[in-house]
């Protein structure tokens, strides 16, 4: 399970750059005060329980309790915690038509990390011989998908938001650690995500940044694992043209899915990323997706991202590539490195 060699042969690796300055992770975001009141109290609390897994862990970690962490993490999949999240923007849909960005966010807020942590936990709730090792992927999600709610909901945590905004270093050895050898549930079934990685170097340069492209990841990822045919999804992270880094999301697809996005999109599954398109979705995660890599690169717009190949995707015999590209960063000598 490798990124075949004609895919690479269709994506430029000329891309340009057209920012004068660093994206710094911003722009794609609401208040509470855009949801209504009773959808902002249900988001303060979910993010308050998936904030405390990572404080729980910060307080503990020279000492670990394993057997207390795992049973805050299983109870992210009882059936009281998903209806919550599965609640997540009901009442601001009924009662108001929400904007395109409003929409996004909520599709991120609902989805994202949090549903590798539910997947997470729904495996812990297993009878186990890996349960360490899930608390300490849940762990690391929880912490992934605070911060994404801080990115998509700028005053959920003010001084925290704060934070994420000042520079610190991301190596690209953060996302290579996160992910590779995860497992979690997807409909109860397990998914394994396996990562080749040959670039070395940082990837960005603040706590908003990162989870600007976690927004991303975690689409692409969510979207691979649910429509596997063989439970793998692949990442791949390589260094093209001018100090850039692609980033490849893999899996295998059913022949009725291929026949599905051909009837949708015919060959240019490029539109996918424009949004409206789904197969039991929202149709608008992946339009997303283009407005941030949109962003890092300055293009005018998330249709000239599309048009030029800074992401898309494309299906080579019976797998399917998704691919965006970002900056990678030069840090400075008094650069700190982040250690959340």
């Amino acid at each position: 399970m490798k990124v075949s060699n004609n895919l690479q042969n269709i994506i430029p690796n000329n891309l340009t750059n057209y920012r004068t300055a660093r994206y710094e992770g911003d722009g794609f975001n609401v208040t509470l005060k855009d949801f209504v009141p009773e959808d902002a109290a249900l988001i303060v609390r979910v993010y308050n329980t998936v904030k405390k897994i990572y404080d729980l862990w910060l307080y503990m970690k020279d000492a670990p309790n394993y057997e207390l962490m795992g049973k805050q993490i299983e109870q992210l999949g009882s059936d009281r915690f998903l209806r919550s999240v599965h609640a997540i923007g009901s009442a601001t849909y009924d009662l108001q038509e929400p904007t395109p960005l409003l929409r996004k966010v909520i599709h991120d807020v609902r989805g994202g990390g949090l549903s590798v942590l539910i997947g997470l936990a729904t495996l812990l709730n297993r009878d186990t011989s890996d349960k360490i090792a899930y608390i300490k992927q849940s762990i690391t999600a929880a912490c992934d998908h605070a911060k994404l709610m801080r990115n998509a909901i700028e005053d959920i945590d003010p001084l925290v938001r704060e934070a994420d905004e000042s520079i610190k270093v991301h190596p690209v050895t953060d996302f290579v650690d996160k992910w590779r050898d995860l497992e979690f549930a997807v409909s109860k079934t397990p998914v394994k995500v396996e990562v080749e990685c040959t670039f070395e170097g940082n990837v960005t340069n603040r706590c908003l940044e990162t989870s600007s492209i976690d927004r991303i990841l975690y689409n692409y990822i969510n979207n691979a694992a649910r429509f596997t045919v063989d439970n793998r999804v692949r990442l791949t992270i390589l260094p093209v043209g001018d100090n850039l880094v692609r980033w490849v999301v893999q899996n295998s697809i059913s022949e009725r899915q291929k026949d599905w996005l051909h009837e949708k999109v015919g060959e240019n599954l490029g539109d996918l990323f424009r949004g409206g398109i789904t197969r039991g979705g929202h149709g608008i995660g992946l339009s997303n997706c283009a407005d941030f890599v949109a962003a890092a690169f300055g293009t005018r717009d998330a249709d000239e991202a599309i048009e030029q190949k800074y992401l898309g995707a494309h299906i080579i015999d019976d797998q399917y590539y998704a691919w965006f590209h970002w900056p990678a960063y030069f840090a400075q000598p008094s650069d700190p490195i982040c250690e959340c």
